[in-house]
């Protein structure tokens, strides 16, 4: 099929729109900004220009469109939620979806089936348990994904639609669970308020597969709670949390304090809803990680050392898996693939091309300090995959898994990597700064890396 994202650019729809395409769907992405939107995707993409907020999409946007996924808002956490921020939260949903519908209603052929995000707010604070026959709430959030949904299903009779009310997404590399790691590492981290708010969460492949399976399955429409079936109250959540990172959690944020941090915005901490995915259930979907304890395992495995973290991207080529893989094994391309603002230099490599064993010497700079760095090519493939695994170096632990894979004519790299920070006591500390670069430093590397194979 082709689809439309909007919003593809936040994590949840770089996700999303990799796992469209490895389903072999085509691509149409909207963004104030195409091209950067188009640079930053992993995967290819036909990227048109168009604010949801100043106007109808442009018809050729629109054109030969199977289905729409409409992902783009306001972040609801951003910052303190002044009358000016709630606007935005509001009118970029509103608005933006009123826009996008209205587009779509003008079209002489209309997609089979248009999926908007929405959230569990809809239910406003409750602790009952809530399907998705529940009554809607009361409060900001309750009234931002009222009148969302309102836009959303306007051409509910002409277009199968179909609405996600989304929980609490977790993974390591944004949202919610990205925000708690710094306070978890540096042994602050703790139950918020009474903790006994309900906490309705959802790993991020699922709500990725929840978004396939309401887009190829056809009796699905309205709404559907995209939460796993397990929800917990916050003291579970974070008792959980910490027992996997292997850190005490003896602390609480009380609400008043809270209150006097986050201000309005505070109910997205000390509120909750237990939601279940009655309509999913229904439909025959079946999570991957059904349990908490499920979700955290995959993130933190118990098998690695305390303090080690994940990081992964991937990249599309359209060129063959053998024309990738040496490239990747080139020593004049080892350095040009880096940004220049790590200084990066290759010393000494035992081989003249990556092969098993082979030994590399790097001088670089981290944060203008010289660092001097080893590694040692592990676990080669010719074609699949290799590993190189610092042996000396700025890291605790430092492991980069290189995958090849032969996708829709082309090669898709994935990156894996387990890296540990270093610092002893201030390792909490370091954790963030060196997660926020290795996505900026892997965000650049990808620009250069296209620019060097497209020559």
């Amino acid at each position: 099929m082709k689809i439309l994202i909007t919003g593809a650019g936040g994590w949840i729809g770089q996700s999303l729109s990799r796992k469209l395409f490895l389903e072999g769907h085509d691509l149409v992405v909207s963004s104030r900004n195409p091209r950067k939107l188009g640079s930053s995707l992993e995967v290819p993409c036909e990227a048109f220009a168009w604010d949801p907020m100043k106007g109808l999409a442009p018809p050729e946007m629109l054109r030969g469109v199977d289905a729409v996924i409409h992902l783009a808002g306001e972040p609801i956490a951003a910052s303190r939620w002044t009358s000016g921020q709630k606007k935005k939260i509001l009118e970029s949903r509103q608005i933006g979806t009123r826009n996008l519908v209205k587009s779509l209603a003008k079209m002489p052929q209309k997609p089979k089936v248009l999926i908007s995000a929405s959230a569990i707010g809809y239910y406003g604070n409750s602790s009952q348990e809530l399907d998705e026959t529940g009554p809607n709430g009361k409060g900001f959030l309750a009234e931002v994904c009222q009148a969302w949904e309102s836009e959303a299903l306007a051409l509910f009779d002409q277009i199968r639609t179909v609405v996600v009310r989304t929980g609490v997404v977790l993974h390591p590399s944004g949202g919610a669970l990205e925000k708690m790691l710094p306070a978890f590492d540096a042994r602050v981290g703790g139950i918020l308020g009474s903790g006994q708010q309900w906490m309705s969460w959802i790993h991020l492949d699922d709500l990725v597969s929840i978004y396939l399976k309401a887009l190829m399955d056809e009796e699905i429409s309205g709404p559907v709670n995209g939460t796993a079936p397990e929800p917990v109250q916050n003291s579970a959540f974070t008792n959980l949390l910490a027992k996997q990172l292997r850190v005490p959690a003896f602390l609480s944020a009380p609400s008043v304090a809270l209150k006097a941090a986050f201000g309005e915005m505070s109910q997205v901490l000390l509120e909750g809803q237990k939601v279940v995915p009655k309509m999913l259930e229904a439909h025959g979907f079946s999570f991957r990680y059904p349990a908490l304890k499920d979700a955290l395992e995959d993130f933190f495995p118990s098998s690695d050392e305390a303090g080690v973290r994940r990081f992964s991207a991937a990249q599309f080529f359209l060129k063959p898996v053998g024309e990738v893989f040496r490239f990747f094994c080139s020593q004049k391309n080892l350095e040009g693939v880096m940004p220049p603002s790590l200084h990066l230099k290759l010393s000494t490599m035992s081989t003249s091309e990556l092969q098993e064993s082979t030994r590399v010497e790097y001088q670089l700079k981290v944060h203008g300090l010289p660092v001097k760095w080893v590694s040692e090519i592990r676990n080669w493939v010719p074609e699949k995959s290799f590993k190189d695994v610092q042996l000396k170096g700025p890291y605790s632990v430092w492991e980069h898994e290189h995958v090849f894979e032969e996708v829709r004519g082309g090669t898709l790299v994935r990156d894996r990597i387990r890296w540990k920070a270093p610092g002893g006591p201030l390792r909490a500390f370091v954790s963030p700064l060196v997660s926020s670069d290795l996505k900026k430093i892997f965000a650049e590397r990808k620009i250069r890396i296209a620019e060097m194979l497209a020559r």
